[in-house]
């Protein structure tokens, strides 16, 4: 695993004491000002209790809504289409280089997401509840290769904006015509 670079860090950006992660829209950008929080197990501890108490199904992707008709049995999950938002928040709010995203599939075919220490291997999963059968999660696992995320140009997506500053409440969303009048 060790050489691969998740370019998530190309949206972000630290001055002047503020961390800062951004998307650019048609015609302006959206703007993230934030705190990225030490690398260390309390924060881990203490934000994950707080990413898992925010999320909520507004999180949750257009195109999984959609694709699960809402009689399907996954829905019954509280966890279910929520670990993509879950691990990338988790991913813009630590202060660390060595966390990168990674998808496994499970045995319906269907893609899970989590973050790895890269140097430690030790895997965040906030919604590894989904899968209750032990022998499944670590199949999941087994099959995980670290990705990119798969939106637009890997940029962030709105929904890890808004999970962070559930987490966060003292977050601000800018919104700004270039870059250069922040940076």
């Amino acid at each position: 695993m060790m050489g691969y670079c998740s370019k998530h860090q190309k949206y972000m950006k630290h001055q002047n004491g503020d961390d800062y992660a951004f998307y650019d829209c048609a015609n302006h950008f959206v703007v993230l000002k934030y705190k990225r929080i030490a690398y260390t197990s309390a924060n881990i501890s203490s934000v994950r209790k707080l990413i898992r108490q925010n999320l909520t199904n507004d999180l949750i992707s257009h195109q999984v809504k959609k694709k699960y008709p809402s009689d399907q049995p996954q829905w019954r999950n509280p966890y279910f289409g929520l670990c993509v938002p879950s691990s990338f928040a988790f991913l813009y709010l630590m202060d660390t280089n060595v966390l990168h995203p990674v998808r496994g599939t499970d045995s319906n075919g269907e893609g899970h997401w989590w973050i790895t220490d890269i140097e430690t291997n030790q895997i965040f999963d906030f919604t590894c509840e989904q899968y209750p059968d032990k022998v499944e999660l670590n199949d999941v696992y087994n099959s995980g290769k670290l990705k990119p995320y798969y939106g637009w140009r890997q940029r962030p997506a709105s929904r890890f904006f808004k999970l962070i500053t559930r987490v966060q409440p003292d977050a601000k969303l800018l919104k700004v015509e270039t870059l250069d009048s922040l940076f």
